[in-house]
């Protein structure tokens, strides 16, 4: 592997979370244009972290607005 090709194949993933002051959906995508986020993969990668019985239980399901720090959640 070249000098900068390593670096193609590692991520960072901060220990930190963030959620910021949008709708559910929007955090899950984070970075994604609104319009062209797949809701099916939201619901998808939410199945995947057992978030759904949480799912569920939020009055506006996706679509509910989280707050700064997730305050709402």
């Amino acid at each position: 592997m070249n000098g900068r090709g390593w670096q193609q194949s590692i991520g960072f993933v901060p220990q930190m979370h963030v959620i910021i002051d949008a709708i559910l959906r929007e955090n899950i995508a984070f970075g994604i244009e609104p319009s062209k986020i797949n809701t099916q993969r939201v619901v998808e990668c939410l199945a995947m972290a057992n978030f759904l019985e949480v799912l569920d239980r939020l009055p506006g399901g996706l679509y509910s607005t989280l707050g700064g720090r997730g305050v709402r959640l």
